[in-house]
């Protein structure tokens, strides 16, 4: 299962065209886009190896992601 910190690694690397920053709070990554967008990953606390992801805008590309993170479980 990828950390909080591998899923921050993708957004800032493999998607940097879109990626302005990402920023913790607790359980809860939030990735800004350069459109001021935002996804947010949430780690659950209580059920291993679950997360999920909310965002507000840009799907296409959160979609693709989101796919991006399935492959490294």
């Amino acid at each position: 299962m990828p950390t909080i910190e591998d899923i921050s690694r993708i957004a800032e690397i493999e998607f940097s065209d879109i990626v302005k920053t990402t920023s913790y709070v607790d359980f809860k990554m939030r990735i800004i886009l350069m459109n001021n967008s935002f996804i947010d990953v949430h780690l659950s606390q209580k059920l291993p190896d679950r997360f999920g992801f909310h965002s507000k805008e840009d799907f296409e590309r959160l979609y693709s992601m989101t796919d991006e993170v399935s492959k490294m479980i």
